[in-house]
């Protein structure tokens, strides 16, 4: 089964010659105490992931920029996917792909601020939790989804109940754009997601674990 579609995706998806189902990447720092902030995110892009999402909620936008740029620039050097996690103005004066939103921000300020800047291939991505929430942000001209919790998460507690493969599938089935699946990740579930039509697995604990073997036992150059 096919994932949704998304013009910008795929115009993006055929520049970098990547396919669908991919592996997204959600960054935490806290994992990795002994590196830099610019050391975290250079291991981050040496993992396998298809799609790097910068997620450090407690930077400053003057700690967030040159990261940003670092990670606009891997990218690009990488042929991979950069986002930055709710600043759609940052992401969009330094050049990111796109930029993720939370579940509470909004679709449509996004898309158009994207307008505004005249950047009609930046992608507008948002976090949902349930069905509703998900046809919503379709709605409001998201051009993929994050859907959470799926499984119980394997990076963090989460009092929320997950929604599980069946909910997913329907979901996926439901909404026009694609989806990601978030929670209790791993990259054997590639397979499962490809074959219910889900556009990859995201994640934080499978990225830090390749993180954390590349740091161990770095490849040779």
């Amino acid at each position: 089964m096919e994932p949704g579609k998304s013009r910008i995706f795929d115009t993006i998806l055929g520049r970098l010659n990547l396919r669908f189902p991919l592996r997204y990447a959600i960054s935490d720092r806290s994992s990795f105490p002994g590196l830099t902030h610019s050391e975290y995110l250079r291991l981050l892009f040496e993992t396998s992931a298809n799609l790097i999402q910068l997620r450090e909620k407690d930077l400053t936008i003057r700690q967030l920029r040159p990261l940003v740029r670092q990670g606009v620039k891997q990218a690009s050097e990488r042929g991979k996917i950069f986002l930055v996690n709710g600043n759609a103005p940052l992401a969009l004066e330094e050049g990111a792909e796109g930029v993720h939103l939370t579940s509470s921000q909004s679709v449509a300020e996004a898309v158009l601020r994207r307008r505004e800047a005249d950047q009609p291939e930046f992608l507008v991505g948002r976090s949902v939790h349930s069905g509703d929430a998900a046809r919503q942000a379709a709605e409001e001209g998201a051009d993929y989804l994050l859907l959470s919790p799926v499984l119980r998460p394997l990076s963090k507690k989460d009092r929320r109940a997950p929604l599980g493969i069946r909910t997913l599938e329907r979901i996926v089935r439901e909404v026009p754009v694609p989806v990601f699946s978030l929670g209790g990740m791993t990259l054997d579930r590639l397979p499962l997601m490809e074959s219910i039509g889900a556009a990859g697995i995201a994640g934080i604990s499978w990225a830090s674990q390749e993180a954390t073997k590349r740091l161990q036992s770095p490849a040779q150059e």
